[in-house]
């Protein structure tokens, strides 16, 4: 008699009682959360301690408590009927391997490649890139602060890479070319710094930008000043595509050119923090070997959240907190490709 049937025939002598308790301890081990399941539950219920839980799908807060899933509270919403854990909507979510998914987020906090990160998770490439972009898609409004001050702004170009669609009416370019047409087929990435070190970043389109496309950027970015003597001043190069923007927003505009070093000796006015963030980005964007233009905003997402990892020590437990912060994440896989073809077409 082999040992699991000597095990089952000594559970059927116990008393009822008894056999309860065993039922119990069993159905209690096959429930237990992973250690990466109960890590990430832990994160998220910290994260909204004392905050009214609402529905991730109509954003409710009218609920009944609807059981556990192991030692998950599970919720179901009194408007659409739906049934949510605390995990629902975020980057974790739909995910199986919890454990996995803490491996990936260190892989990306080291700037590994969409292959690098899938051969050290275990995983499939198709996952790798899922995964990436369910997580930077819930850091984009993290750090999103009023850009205030001395504000410095200005543009750089990226070439325009179109891998992964079917491009018609010019001929394929390899990756690392060159264009011949100088900015004006180019993809325009606009930064906004200031001397708090508060960036934004985001794409205005192919070209040279625009004074509407400008201010369709940086507007959510800048406050209106009200106060006429404690202006925020807006500093620029030698482009008059941002006067309407420190118009409408009435800031103190400075225009600098390139070729103008007086402006840089008071050492208030001038444009070298935005131009070593160019700098660093276009360093930092090259071990990802070429990103296509459709996905170049998510890229941006992961630059700044980067940049502000640096002020951190624990950045494996904060990039953790930031993945999970949000719960509007979570999206079919097969509405990806038209999701980011919708981004790029917007701009």
């Amino acid at each position: 008699m082999n040992t699991i049937t000597s095990l089952l025939s000594r559970i059927n002598r116990l008393p009822k009682a008894e056999q309860l308790k065993v039922y119990n301890h069993v159905n209690g081990l096959l429930n237990e959360p992973s250690s990466g399941e109960h890590s990430i539950y832990k994160v998220r219920k910290d994260l909204h301690e004392g905050q009214p839980i609402v529905c991730p799908y109509c954003k409710s807060n009218h609920w009944i408590l609807f059981g556990k899933y192991k030692d998950m509270q599970k919720y179901r919403c009194k408007k659409c009927g739906k049934v949510y854990t605390p995990l629902t909507g975020t980057s974790a979510h739909w995910i199986h391997n919890k454990k996995k998914w803490e491996v990936y987020l260190d892989c990306m906090i080291q700037g590994m490649t969409l292959h690098k990160c899938a051969q050290k998770a275990g995983i499939c490439f198709k996952t790798s890139f899922d995964w990436r972009h369910k997580i930077l898609r819930s850091l984009k409004d993290i750090g999103c602060s009023k850009l205030t001050g001395v504000i410095e702004a200005d543009e750089t170009f990226f070439l325009s890479s179109r891998k992964g669609m079917k491009v018609r009416g010019r001929k394929p370019r390899k990756r690392g070319g060159t264009s011949d047409y100088g900015t004006s087929k180019r993809l325009c990435v606009l930064t906004g710094i200031d001397r708090n070190k508060n960036l934004r970043l985001n794409i205005t389109g192919i070209g040279n930008p625009t004074s509407e496309q400008i201010i369709k950027v940086m507007d959510p970015w800048v406050l209106k000043q009200k106060n006429k003597r404690k202006k925020s001043v807006l500093c620029t190069d030698g482009s008059n595509s941002y006067w309407a923007l420190a118009k409408r927003k009435n800031l103190a505009y400075y225009k600098i050119p390139g070729y103008d070093l007086k402006w840089t000796k008071p050492k208030v006015y001038h444009l070298q923090h935005v131009n070593n963030t160019h700098s660093r980005l276009k360093e930092w964007i090259r071990i990802f070997h070429g990103v296509s233009d459709k996905y170049m905003k998510n890229y941006l997402t992961y630059f700044r959240i980067m940049e502000i990892m640096k002020k951190y020590n624990n950045q494996n437990q904060v990039y953790k907190e930031f993945a999970l912060s949000k719960s509007y994440v979570f999206m079919p896989n097969h509405k990806f490709d038209k999701y980011f073809t919708q981004q790029l077409y917007s701009i």
